[in-house]
């Protein structure tokens, strides 16, 4: 292996030694535990007893539970009819005396190897006395493997037609003697796809098996990690494996589940790498709380503390930071599966926080046999996807004004581009004035192309499997180094591992311990809007500025001064030297309102944040009596996330030149503990399952930080430390630290029941009781402190039921189940009771007077139907699901002053989710090919808002001085539009004022359209053949719309290809101007509104895109698809050893669209929050990825 590699990528150079020091010595003293328990013999297995007590059960039943109180593995041959009703009933007896008394009477016989008991079927008494025939026999060898190319044991191998047999050993290896040149063999292992391939003069025949992944014995975990079987659950979940998320990896890896699992949407934030992403299952339900689903691993609630995220999607007010997400902390490589639980039926066991579903996270774990090492290695290289279209035709004119950017006592006349590119054509320039302004040219610059770089991101993993029967252990460290499109923008994150199980007391203990440490570093990461995005800078610059001479020189370094001026004797404002020189800005066009040079953003407004996580879980399973079991588990997370921004002298904010420090320090502390008690039992038909259990989880959040802007000589200039701001120097009093302490708890009970008959009806019934102190708070008004959730659910196999079971019908189930789950409201949401530290006192919420507070509560009814149809060729399924989230917590205006928080307002989300997929693979194995569509549609309508007055309409501006409003009204979905538009007279024609430029509403009552798409469809594609793959995903959404304040401004300043178009159509208008003094009507290019009537180009497109535009303008459709995801791939097998393969892939994403109805990409999002979908303001352009993966395993 490349070493210099392995240095650059694979091992982290700015790790927290002392953290990690202390999780290497924990793992590498686990790990060496282990490797002796390798050795360890176990001899029960020679003397292995049991007890039974079965009636008229199916032989299946029997071999499970010898299995269970063993350690004996069956290898069943496929011709036995493991469905035969037998009953046995022995106590304490020997596991062979047991299988004879079994198996009396029957033409099937057992052999032992090992740790295998191998079934297989007796020759007929005919096939006995049938005289032998002297026929030339030869012995075929061969190993079976799976896709990842592991060796797969106890493979039935059969001479089609015969009883002629084996069983391939723990190697995968086989011989099978048969007659020469004749036949085929078929291979047979539960969980995979049968394989009939024909001999002919072949004596080494290897094999490669695919899975199954419909088998109807399948095991799916559901909520809190109990185990189902799949043909058993009575709502929708749906299972994605973990090589569809590493294909083309993502910062964060849940990117790469758009489009492949229906009723998930993901929009990714406008954010660079390791953004935050925003979930919705099953639509927007809550207007203040929580809309994104619950996030679980290995059963376990992860620490999902409220990131910082972006609160103006102009920026020009509020915060202006994404501070990611937790899933962003996760290495893809280390991930299992997930199970998608689509809705409140499917996770009322985790209660008030999984009203919106649930994401549960199966990590990898070791496996039992030899050590494996697999490493993987992926490089994508990034480039924008969509960028704005220019016009090249017309330049900004030369302009003179005052420059005080080296001295502000000192006035320098210059002259400049100007700030418009409304000026002359392109290419009059003198020479002189190109001398002058050394960044003019006479020709349009591509200065997108020129700024943007070529993005990067390399994600290396490398982990370690090795274990026994007993213990089994997995350890793993995975590198992301992201380097983004915007120069200096930088993200690395890694990620160390070790999980490892264990059975002890004859296997009637089990115990799981896991430790993951995540340290993660972001520099400069964008975001959207106007103030500190420097593509507002780059996307406004003149078209004949060049951008590229200001890499160099968009600084110089000098004598700084005080931006708080003083009176000198003469009563005149001056500014007086600091003590200190740095760098100064130089930008042309500083003077106008939040313009900066794109480079001085990205060198001298240096936003950082690190954040270092350590979270564990260690889980105790105790096996009581058959059937009857008890677990605890107790996890614990730790997250310090730590965030500084330091701003510069000499940038303009608004309308001042401060030199800004801003920090902050986030400690996140979560504790969660549970124990399970599980029951389960076969008596005659009946299945029965019970559990019964409780948690209790608390986070604690401390915050400390400050936010001090440098004007005068108390501080000096660019200094950005705590000694500069902390202490006030001209008087000695401090400045203040904002430090607060926060908590959050919430305990539980629980229990679910389920009962199966014949295994052809299952009844399905959960409770959950939370308390929780968000609502203990409110208890001196007599408000219950604790609320009770429930589901219940049911289904039938209707091809087992009305015995309809073929080879075009394998399966059919139809299912219903019913909920009511809560939706906490977050502490934050009203001020929840907490402790300034600062003071040492503590801050009532405002909210102390809400009298009888409930918790936001979602009814839903789901129904479905999944069918396997052609001997599982074809999956389908289909889910209709009718959900109304009651209770809403929404703040009004009291009559008396202040607010007044309510419990009303009722909104409804129904809609359904259909997956259908067909896999076909060619009889010689050769040739596979699997192609899925999902399908989903969901109808989102207000029914009631406030209490009383049920009608009333509620309003946000997600947009600070932005001319849009967000409205929540009754018999609207959510998420409805409204903003400016042209103000009409009686006429029919549009008002202009003096200048015939047309006017504006005044009011926000034009409606624009709905943020969120109703359809989401998604097809993929995945071809083998022989070592070759091939894989293709086109997904979309149909419907909703996206608002662009960046294509406004384009217009407003002359620099979109349409206000260029515009005035090339030869229409002129006649515009009054003072010239001399006199007034005159001068021809101006003229452009055609929509009433029909005739104005100014730069008129009409200044009035409607400047300040706050007219977005009736810049609303267009969200309907959009594109090629998603692609990858071509070649797999060596067995080259560095049996069953140790290489497969090399090129892949890409976000490739090109194949349609698209708006300028700008419309799946974006501004924040996570929920007002702020269908908003593009300055976007970090989507990027599109392409590169090479590598995955090995030795």
């Amino acid at each position: 292996m490349n070493k210099k590699s392995l240095c650059g990528r694979l091992y982290p150079q700015k790790l927290r030694t002392n953290h990690l020091f202390k999780i290497m010595r924990i793992t590498f003293l686990l790990a060496f535990i282990s490797v002796f328990s390798l050795n360890a013999k176990d001899v029960h297995s020679q003397n292995a007893r049991v007890t039974l007590s079965q009636t008229n059960s199916p032989l299946e039943v029997i071999i499970n539970e010898i299995e269970t109180q063993t350690d004996y593995l069956f290898i069943v041959n496929s011709s036995i009819d493991t469905n035969k009703r037998v009953s046995i009933k022995v106590k304490n007896a020997p596991v062979h005396n047991v299988l004879n008394q079994l198996l009396k009477g029957t033409n099937i016989s057992y052999s032992t190897e090992g740790s295998y008991i191998i079934l297989s079927q007796n020759k007929s008494q005919t096939d006995k006395d049938e005289p032998m025939q002297e026929v030339k026999e030869v012995i075929i060898t061969g190993k079976i493997i799976d896709a990842l190319g592991e060796p797969l044991i106890g493979v039935n191998v059969v001479l089609k037609g015969s009883t002629a047999g084996t069983i391939s050993d723990i190697d995968g290896n086989y011989s099978l003697k048969v007659p020469e040149g004749k036949g085929e063999i078929q291979f047979s292992y539960i969980g995979y796809r049968n394989v009939v391939l024909p001999i002919g003069n072949k004596t080494v025949i290897n094999v490669t098996m695919e899975e199954d992944s419909k088998v109807l014995g399948e095991v799916v975990v559901t909520a809190l990690g109990i185990e189902k079987k799949a043909e058993s659950l009575t709502y929708a979940t749906q299972k994605v494996g973990g090589d569809e998320l590493t294909r083309a990896k993502d910062a964060n890896f849940i990117n790469a589940l758009q489009g492949k699992t229906a009723g998930l949407v993901i929009t990714p934030n406008s954010t660079g790498a390791g953004g935050s992403s925003k979930l919705l299952l099953r639509g927007n339900a809550s207007v203040l709380g929580e809309n994104s689903p619950l996030i679980v691993m290995d059963g376990v609630p992860m620490a999902s503390p409220a990131s910082t995220q972006i609160t103006d999607a102009l920026l020009s007010g509020g915060n202006t930071t994404d501070g990611g997400d937790i899933l962003s902390n996760i290495n893809p490589d280390d991930i299992e599966n997930i199970t998608v639980l689509k809705g409140a039926n499917a996770a009322a066991l985790y209660g008030s926080a999984a009203a919106n579903g649930v994401l549960m996270i199966t990590t990898k774990k070791g496996k039992e046999g030899k050590a494996s090492i697999s490493v993987s290695s992926s490089t994508l290289f990034e480039t924008p996807l969509v960028t704005p279209k220019f016009q090249n035709i017309f330049g900004a004119d030369v302009e003179s004004y005052n420059d005080t950017s080296l001295n502000p006592n000192q006035v320098i006349a210059k002259r400049r581009l100007g700030n418009y590119s409304w000026g002359s054509r392109i290419g009059r320039l003198s020479g002189t004035t190109l001398a002058e302004i050394p960044y003019a040219r006479n020709s349009a610059v591509d200065n997108v192309s020129s700024f943007l770089e070529t993005g990067t991101n390399f994600n290396n993993s490398i982990s370690a499997s090795f274990g026994s029967e007993k213990v089994n252990n997995y350890i793993s460290y995975g590198n992301t180094t992201s380097k983004g499109m915007i120069p200096n923008n930088k993200f690395n994150r890694h990620n160390l591992t070790f999980r490892q199980g264990m059975k002890l007391f004859k296997d009637r203990v089990e115990i799981n311990l896991s430790v993951s440490y995540v340290y993660q570093e972001s520099k400069n990461r964008p975001g959207s809007g106007i103030y500190g995005n420097p593509l507002y800078d780059l996307y406004l610059l003149p078209r004949n500025a060049d951008i590229s001479y200001f890499k160099d020189n968009s600084e110089v370094y000098g004598q700084l001064y005080y931006i708080q001026g003083i009176y000198d004797e003469n009563n005149k404002i001056v500014y007086p030297k600091a003590s200190t020189s740095g760098p100064i800005q130089q930008w042309p066009w500083i003077n106008e309102e939040n313009r900066n040079s794109p480079y001085w953003y990205m060198n001298r407004l240096q936003k950082n944040s690190i954040r270092e996580r350590i979270y564990g879980t260690l889980g105790l399973k105790v096996n009581i009596l058959e059937g009857l079991s008890a677990q605890a588990r107790f996890r614990a997370d730790r997250i310090r996330d730590t965030n500084e921004t330091k701003t510069y002298q000499g940038t303009k904010a608004k309308t001042l030149y401060n030199s800004i420090y801003e920090y902050s320090r986030n400690n996140v502390d979560m504790m969660y503990a549970d124990f399970l008690i599980s029951y389960n039992k076969r008596v005659n038909n009946l299945d029965l399952s019970a559990n019964f259990g409780g948690s209790t989880e608390k986070e604690d959040l401390n915050d400390v930080g400050w936010n001090y802007w440098m004007r005068d000589s108390t501080s000096i200039p660019n200094v950005f430390d705590p000694s500069n701001i902390i202490t006030n120097k001209k008087d000695g009093t401090s400045l203040p630290v904002t430090k607060s302490k926060d908590q959050n708890w919430t305990n539980s009970i629980y229990g679910t029941f389920s009962l199966g008959y014949k295994e052809m009806i299952y009844l399905d019934a959960s409770f959950r009781t939370d308390w929780s102190r968000v609502y203990t708070q409110f208890e001196m008004f007599d408000a219950p402190s604790h609320y009770t959730y429930y589901s219940v659910g049911g289904n039938a196999i209707l091809n087992r039921l009305f015995k309809l079971e073929s080879d075009v019908l394998n399966h059919s189930k139809l299912r219903i189940s019913y909920s009511e789950v809560g939706n906490s409201i977050p502490n934050y949401v009203y001020g929840a009771v907490k402790q300034n530290i600062s003071s040492g006192t503590i801050e009532a919420s405002q909210y102390r007077t809400f009298r009888n507070p409930k918790p936001e509560t979602v009814r839903s009814t789901e129904a479905g139907i999944d069918l396997r149809l052609f001997r599982n060729m074809i999956d389908f399924d289909f889910t209709f699901y009718n959900s109304k989230m009651l209770n809403q917590w929404l703040p009004k205006p009291a009559a008396t002053g202040g607010t007044l928080p309510l419990n009303s307002g009722l909104i409804r989300n129904r809609g359904i989710e259909t997956t259908l997929a067909y896999n076909f693979t060619t009889p010689d194995n050769k040739f596979t090919w699997r192609t899925a569509f999902n399908y989903s549609f969901n109808q989102n309508k207000i029914l009631e808002t406030y209490g009383d007055n049920k009608n009333e309409m509620i309003e946000q501006d997600p947009v600070y001085n932005g001319g849009l409003k967000l409205r929540y009204e009754v018999g609207k979905p959510y998420g409805e539009l409204y903003g400016k538009t042209f103000q009409y007279g009686a006429d029919g024609k549009i008002k202009t004022d003096s200048q015939g430029i047309p006017m504006l509403t005044k009011d926000y009552n034009c409606y624009l359209g709905n943020a969120n798409s109703p359809h989401h469809l998604g097809w993929s594609n995945t071809f083998t053949y022989k070592n070759f793959s091939l894989f293709f995903l086109i997904d979309g959404k149909i419907g909703g719309n996206v608002i662009s304040y960046t294509e406004a401004l384009l217009d407003a300043y002359g620099v979109s290809e349409r206000s260029g178009e515009a005035r090339l159509t030869g229409i002129t208008y006649q515009q009054r101007s003072a010239v001399g003094g006199v007034e005159v009507m001068l021809p101006v290019p003229g452009i055609v509104m929509p009433d029909g009537e005739i104005t100014s180009v730069q008129g009409y497109y200044q009035r409607i895109g400047l300040g706050q535009p007219a977005l009736s303008e810049y609303t267009y459709s969200a309907t959009n698809f594109r090629l998603r995801e692609a990858s071509v791939g070649y797999t060596f097998r067995n080259l560095f050893g049996s069953g140790n393969h290489l497969n090399v892939s090129f892949v890409a994403r976000n490739l090109f669209f194949l349609l698209k109805k708006s300028p700008v990409d419309p799946d974006v999002s501004v924040s996570t929050a929920n007002s702020y979908g269908g908003i593009e303001a300055f976007s970090l352009p989507t990027t599109r990825s392409f590169g090479l993966n590598l995955k090995a395993t030795f």
